[in-house]
């Protein structure tokens, strides 16, 4: 009886919450990444071609491009490198990592 009652106290407050957090625009179906490096997909070197395969990925699925190592990009943080908005998966092994389906952001 009581945890309903808290239930319907609590639930407005958290979609409150969730409405406030800054949301960025371009970057709606995917995770805002500051990455070093963003190579187009269909100018992947040899190596990254030969990891994807390695891992069993088909290159179809990281279009248009591929960020490496990316970092997720904060409330208030700022990005030095390649601003991207990535929508694909992310891989890490060991150094490499890398996130795919990113695309460019202007903040």
């Amino acid at each position: 009886m009581h945890f309903s009652r808290l239930a319907v106290v609590a639930l407005p407050i958290l979609g409150a919450t969730a409405s406030i957090l800054p949301r960025n625009p371009q970057c709606s179906g995917g995770s805002l990444k500051c990455c070093q490096q963003v190579i187009q997909s269909t100018a992947l070197p040899g190596w990254l071609t030969t990891y994807f395969a390695l891992i069993g990925v088909s290159l179809d699925s990281i279009a248009p491009a591929v960020g490496l190592t990316c970092t997720v990009i904060g409330v208030g943080q700022s990005c030095q490198s390649n601003t991207v908005c990535c929508t694909g998966n992310n891989y890490q092994d060991g150094l490499i990592n890398i996130s795919t389906g990113c695309t460019p952001v202007i903040l």
